[in-house]
């Protein structure tokens, strides 16, 4: 999904070192913030369905099923209201559809509408509690809203349902920042790094890289150790091949 509006936040009761901390938050194009996704990939369609009739009762589900995929499909290329116009009527033939609930969410913030954003954010956890990304997902939205510290707690609820998610550990540590807590942000921003390199993932390493010199703007020295309290280690640079890092 595409990135929310762009928003600076800054505070002059928010130091780091070498002056005055600015946190990016997301923004249509590029941010220093992971942008806000579906929660699942579109379930597949076998190359070759094999032909059965649908009984009455499934008849309305598959109708919403093809209704949230249109929906999808609407919004990759930003087109918000038609897509709310979709996920809409697929929730009117299956209110349970959570992913429907999620990606409405995301167009309704694209396009100002944050109280709804939340109500569908909030309806898709209700009916999905381990959904990890529409936790995520409201966690973006919280940030907007200068929510922080709910913020961390949607981003940490995320990361106990994925671990390894490296885009909520960023954005985690965005906010963190954004609070005061830059010894869990650095910390977090330099396990973020690690895994977007892990997997070679240049963009998102590049971003919490930045993140990072917002944090402390001044290189570690060639020879200082890894993980000390000056120099943190050097994240993993990603690659064709990266090599495995522990967290």
């Amino acid at each position: 999904m595409r990135q929310l509006k762009q928003r600076i936040w800054q505070s002059a009761g928010l130091t780091g070192i070498g002056g005055c901390l600015v946190v990016l938050a997301w923004g249509m194009g590029t941010s220093l913030a992971a942008p806000p996704r579906s929660p699942r990939p579109p379930r597949p369609t076998p190359a070759n369905p094999a032909p059965r009739p649908s009984s009455p009762a499934e008849l309305p589900l598959r109708q919403a099923d093809g209704l949230y995929r249109e929906g999808l499909q609407l919004a990759a290329t930003g087109q918000w209201q038609q897509a709310i116009e979709r996920f809409t009527s697929a929730l009117r033939l299956n209110p349970k559809l959570a992913e429907a609930h999620n990606d409405r969410a995301t167009a309704y913030a694209a396009t100002g509408q944050q109280l709804l954003a939340m109500a569908d954010y909030n309806r898709a956890i209700e009916l999905d509690p381990k959904y990890a990304n529409a936790y995520f997902n409201r966690a973006n939205l919280l940030v907007q809203q200068e929510s922080y510290f709910r913020a961390i707690d949607d981003y940490q609820r995320a990361l106990t349902l994925n671990p390894d998610d490296a885009e909520a550990l960023h954005n985690q540590a965005i906010a963190q920042a954004a609070v005061g807590y830059f010894k869990e942000a650095v910390d977090g921003l330099q396990r973020a790094a690690r895994l977007f390199g892990q997997r070679g993932d240049r963009v998102g390493y590049d971003r919490a890289i930045e993140a990072l010199r917002l944090l402390q703007p001044e290189p570690p020295a060639a020879n200082s150790p890894a993980g000390s309290a000056t120099s943190p280690a050097a994240p993993t640079e990603p690659g064709p091949t990266p090599s495995p890092v522990a967290p």
